[in-house]
C-alpha cells in the first residue's frame, strides 16, 4: 500500500522483485486516478485497487534459511506491506488456494459496494429521426442543475440556442449537453467569433470544457457517481445513453460595446455534425469590483 503513490522497491535477499516509479510525484497528479472518468459497468476492482490504491505481485524465492528477508524500501514517505502469502511453488492444490482468495477478495469488496442511484422521475423523450440517424442529442439545463449519467432528455430539453447575457469584463459560463443514442468514442465542441454592433468577442474568450463525473464515497458501505471537475479540453469521451456536459466559459471583453453578439457552436461526434447559434447578450454597464474574496472549503 503507497498513497500518494511514491517510488518504492522490494527485495527478497537483496534482489530487486518489485518496483514502482510513478509518473508524477506532486499529490494532486498522484491522486488523478481516484478521480477517473465514469464508465457504466466498470471494474471497480481493477479500476481503484490493484495497480492503483495495491500493487500486487508474484516472485518465486529460494529460501537460503529458514528466515524469509524481504524489504519495502520507498524514497520518500512510508509505504506498508498488507498482505503476504507464501506457498510452495509447483504445488496444484496452494495454487488452486492462491486463486480462491483472489477472487474472494475481489467477490467481497464487490458485493460490499453498492451504488446509490439518483431516484427516476425523468419523462425520456422520443428522439427525431434525424437524432437517431446522427446517433446523439442535444439537450439544455442550467448549469446550476446537477447532471448526473443517469440524466435523459425529457420534454423541454432539447437544445435550440444557447444564449447567454454578461456585462464587460465578465466571464459567463454557456453550458449545454450531449446525449449519445449510441455507442461513440468522442465529441469534438469548436466555438466560432461572436460578432455584433461593436466589434467581436473573438474565438479565443470562449474556454471549452467539459463535466468530468467522479466516484464519491456515501458512508462506509455505498457510493455514488457525481459532477466532480471541469476538465479544460474540448473533445471529450463518450458512452452510450451516458450524458456529456460541455461548459464554455465566455470571457466578454473589457471595451465590449452594449449589444446581441451572435456566433456559432460545432458539435462533432463520430461522422455527424451539428452547428447550433451562441448569442452573447452585453448588457451597458460594467459590475462593481469586489472589495474582497472569501471562500468556504
Amino acid at each position: 500500500y503507497n498513497f500518494p503513490r511514491k517510488a518504492y522497491r522490494v527485495t527478497v535477499y537483496g534482489v530487486e522483485i518489485f518496483a514502482h516509479k510513478p509518473a508524477a510525484d506532486t499529490f494532486t497528479q498522484a491522486a488523478d486516478f481516484l478521480g477517473r472518468d465514469y464508465v457504466p459497468g466498470a471494474d471497480l476492482w481493477k479500476m481503484f485497487v490493484v495497480g492503483h490504491l495495491f500493487d500486487e505481485f508474484e516472485t518465486e524465492a529460494t529460501l537460503e534459511t529458514n528466515r524469509l528477508d524481504l524489504a519495502v524500501e520507498a524514497e520518500a514517505g512510508r509505504c506498508h506491506l498488507r498482505g503476504l502469502i507464501v506457498r510452495p511453488a509447483g504445488d496444484p492444490e496452494a495454487g488452486r488456494a492462491f486463486a480462491k482468495i483472489q477472487a474472494d477478495r475481489r467477490r467481497t469488496f464487490l458485493e460490499h459496494w453498492r451504488e446509490i442511484k439518483p431516484a427516476d422521475g425523468s419523462r425520456p423523450v422520443k428522439p427525431t429521426a434525424e437524432e437517431r440517424r446522427r446517433g446523439f442529442m442535444l439537450a439544455y439545463r442550467n448549469y446550476l442543475e446537477e447532471i448526473t449519467p443517469y440524466f435523459v432528455p425529457g420534454p423541454g430539453d432539447r437544445l435550440k440556442r444557447l444564449s447567454i447575457a454578461a456585462a464587460p469584463g465578465q466571464i459567463e459560463p454557456a453550458v449545454f449537453i450531449v446525449y449519445p443514442l449510441k455507442k461513440l468514442s468522442e465529441a469534438e465542441v469548436t466555438v466560432t467569433a461572436l460578432r455584433g454592433p461593436g466589434g467581436v468577442i473573438p474565438a479565443s474568450s470562449v474556454r471549452v470544457k467539459y463535466v468530468h463525473f467522479r466516484y464519491a464515497r456515501d458512508g462506509e458501505d455505498a457510493y455514488r457517481v457525481m459532477r466532480g471537475h471541469l476538465v479544460p479540453r474540448s473533445r471529450a469521451p463518450l458512452c452510450a445513453n451516458v450524458p456529456r456536459q460541455f461548459w464554455l466559459d465566455v470571457h466578454v471583453p473589457d471595451d465590449a460595446r452594449a449589444g446581441e453578439y451572435r456566433g456559432e457552436d460545432t458539435v462533432k461526434a463520430g461522422p455527424q455534425t451539428v452547428r447550433f447559434p451562441l448569442t452573447v447578450q452585453v448588457y451597458p454597464f460594467r459590475l462593481d469590483a469586489p472589495a474582497e474574496h472569501r471562500i468556504v472549503y
